[in-house]
């Protein structure tokens, strides 16, 4: 079997530029002083460009793209928006020990892990 090593660099610089924007990101919840409607949107999108931009869209099935790729963005964008709101009062508003939480699901989160490289030969 053949190692794909050119996607499997685009992969990985993939992830970490996700890292990066989604850091950007919590910080922006500390700069606005809380959550807006859109919240993570932005963000979402720059990934997907950045990843389709690697070629990685292109190199796997639109299926793997959807399941594997896009919905990992929309599930840490929603885990990340739980973990800043209060559920006690429903607020959005900034709160320094929700960002510790969130910052922690951040930093132990495994980008695009649900990914079958196998498949696509690295």
């Amino acid at each position: 079997m053949e190692v794909n090593f050119k996607l499997a660099k685009q992969f990985s610089k993939g992830r970490s530029y996700c890292r990066r924007q989604f850091k950007k990101l919590l910080k922006t919840y500390e700069e606005d002083n809380g959550l807006h409607e859109q919240w993570g949107q932005l963000t979402k999108r720059k990934c997907e460009e950045y990843l389709s931009n690697l070629g990685i869209v292109r190199s796997i099935s639109y299926q793997d793209w959807y399941d594997d790729f896009v919905t990992d963005l929309d599930d840490l964008i929603s885990i990340l928006e739980d973990a800043l709101v209060d559920k006690t009062l429903n607020c959005r508003a900034y709160n320094m020990e929700n960002l510790d939480r969130a910052e922690e699901i951040l930093s132990n989160w495994h980008f695009f892990s649900g990914f079958d490289a196998k498949k696509y030969d690295f």
